[in-house]
């Protein structure tokens, strides 16, 4: 069966590792709002599903210097989503974790991005955007007779797919271009992603070594003192019974991990072992510490409320586990019966012996015959 402390420190790990996970997204999506590197990659999407490259040129050959990107972004369907203008000369040539996406919006929707494609294409064109008018102005007719005077090749046969196979609907034409956009965009939140998860190797190893948060002897430490551990698990239960119970900001967080009365930190860890092994011990303490919490805090929190329930369905009944058992009762003191009821029971017993009469007379012996009355010696006194 499995053991309930080494449960328990499960338990505290787990939930120390969603804490922590908490804490990281917290610093990644601080650092996000910062450098707005989404926004970035969005910007990239856009200029490879529009056939450009990072400088703005278009790998096809760009028509009278014409720039859909930068059209795009002009757009009155697109511009209303973020502040200031849209600075075609800064565009990002590559993609990295730290990139800058300045004031462009993180994320655009795939109806306003249709709309403004094939309202300016509708319109003439880029020089034309403009004069782009969603309301009114847009019909499949001017978009299909436009095509033309699109320079990027990759554009003008996707947008003339959408056209012909919204059988002359401009509604379907609009979700044809869609589906386009949002595919494009599963490969730009796959990308973010990948560089994302390598942000939160790199910030949770940074939390990991600078409060020296070690799993190993975090572990060794819920192992030899059941009392904070009791204090952990109390802590867990709550969490497991109600969300509202997570902390919320970076400062609950940080008061969460402070009451958790952990050794967390170099002043309140054990010094470590200078030899070779004691820094590969902790080496690969923090380096744990650092990829579990890259999985998320919604990941962690889930493994905790399996770990509370498994415990719970191990833990006997607490009730039962603090009853002592009863002492067995003493016998009672054999009472001697009265002389006439032990006379009556043994005239009511029934002998034990076969060879006995039920009168108490003895068989066992020849057969006497009875003695008649005339027989009888004459009584003494009486009546005669």
């Amino acid at each position: 069966m499995l053991n309930s402390s080494i449960l328990e420190v499960a338990i505290g790990i787990v939930m120390l590792y969603a804490i922590l996970s908490m804490l990281v997204s917290t610093i990644r999506e601080g650092i996000e709002a910062l450098l707005k590197t989404r926004a970035s990659y969005l910007e990239r999407t856009i200029r490879e599903l529009l056939d450009e490259a990072g400088d703005g040129k278009s790998k096809g050959g760009k028509a009278d210097g014409e720039k859909l990107t930068a059209a795009i972004y002009q757009h009155p369907q697109i511009f209303g989503l973020f502040t200031g203008t849209y600075d075609d000369a800064g565009g990002t040539k590559k993609n990295s974790w730290i990139t800058r996406g300045r004031n462009l919006p993180s994320y655009i929707p795939s109806r306003n991005f249709a709309l403004a494609l094939l309202d300016m294409v509708a319109c003439g064109g880029p020089k034309a955007s403009e004069k782009a008018t969603v309301h009114g102005g847009l019909s499949l007719a001017r978009v299909r007779a436009n095509l033309n005077l699109i320079g990027n090749p990759q554009v003008k046969q996707a947008l003339s797919n959408a056209i012909d196979t919204a059988e002359n609907d401009l509604g379907k034409a609009i979700a044809n271009v869609e589906t386009w956009y949002d595919s494009a965009m599963e490969r730009a939140t796959g990308r973010y992603r990948r560089s994302s998860q390598f942000f939160l190797i790199a910030i949770g190893l940074a939390v990991a070594i600078g409060f020296n948060i070690n799993t190993f002897e975090i572990a060794d430490f819920l192992y030899r003192h059941p009392t904070e551990r009791g204090v952990l698990i109390a802590r867990a239960q709550a969490l497991s019974a109600s969300q509202s119970a997570v902390a919320s900001s970076q400062s609950d967080v940080v008061r969460e991990l402070r009451d958790m009365h952990l050794p967390i930190g170099w002043a309140h860890t054990r010094p470590i072992d200078c030899s070779i092994s004691g820094w590969l011990a902790a080496f690969l303490g923090w380096l744990l510490t650092g990829f579990a919490v890259t999985l998320g805090a919604p990941f962690w929190f889930d493994v905790l409320n399996k770990f509370v329930l498994l415990r719970a369905s191990l833990k006997p009944d607490d009730k039962s586990a603090s009853k002592p058992p009863e002492a067995p009762a003493p016998p009672k003191p054999a009472i001697a019966p009265a002389a006439g009821a032990m006379a009556a029971d043994r005239s009511q017993a029934p002998s034990a012996d076969p060879e006995m009469h039920e009168d108490g007379c003895d068989l066992s012996d020849e057969a006497v015959p009875p003695t008649e009355d005339r027989d009888l010696p004459a009584a003494d006194g009486g009546v005669a």
